[in-house]
């Protein structure tokens, strides 16, 4: 999977759950492969089958937060990524994705504390910029959000949805 070679990794996933089908890695990771494509009802049975195998490990309820993101379910998205934060509290990326998630709520306060939060654990983060500056944008400050989307460039310079957000 690491490899991005999804065929072979699939079928070791599924030779791993032949073996233990309560293998709750082998879950998540063919969970993160339906959602990258689209197959979000399955990603999320499959992630939440992990979850359920091995309740104490974080990264398993980011993932079903990110997918209920994706479904447009943004009070289990909230849910599922708290608990993640109750377990591991200080994770960059779970703080970045539970800003995503208060910004879809419309709670812009919320979503720019969580965010700059997430920045001090992982300062050169150019997506957290990117969100940042999104975050400003929509609570009518544009001075601010230029000022991250250009620092978002500065660490990514080939960053498509920079370049997007500046126009």
């Amino acid at each position: 999977n690491a490899l991005q070679n999804e065929t072979e990794a699939i079928k070791l996933y599924q030779a791993a759950l032949s073996i233990d089908e309560h293998y709750a890695p082998a879950l998540n990771n063919l969970g993160l492969i339906n959602q990258r494509h689209g197959n979000l009802d399955k990603a999320a049975e499959l992630v939440m089958k992990a979850r359920d195998f091995d309740q104490l490990f974080a990264p398993y309820h980011i993932n079903l937060g990110g997918i209920y993101k994706d479904l447009g379910n943004f009070d289990l998205a909230l849910t599922s990524t708290l608990k993640s934060l109750e377990l591991q509290p200080d994770n960059p990326t779970a703080l970045m994705n539970l800003g995503g998630i208060y910004q879809e709520l419309g709670d812009l306060d919320q979503a720019l504390a969580t965010s700059l939060q997430s920045l001090k654990l992982k300062p050169n983060n150019p997506t957290t910029h990117i969100k940042i500056g999104n975050i400003y944008r929509d609570l009518g400050n544009p001075k601010q959000a230029l000022a991250y989307t250009l620092k978002s460039l500065d660490l990514a310079p080939n960053n498509d949805i920079a370049y997007i957000n500046l126009g």
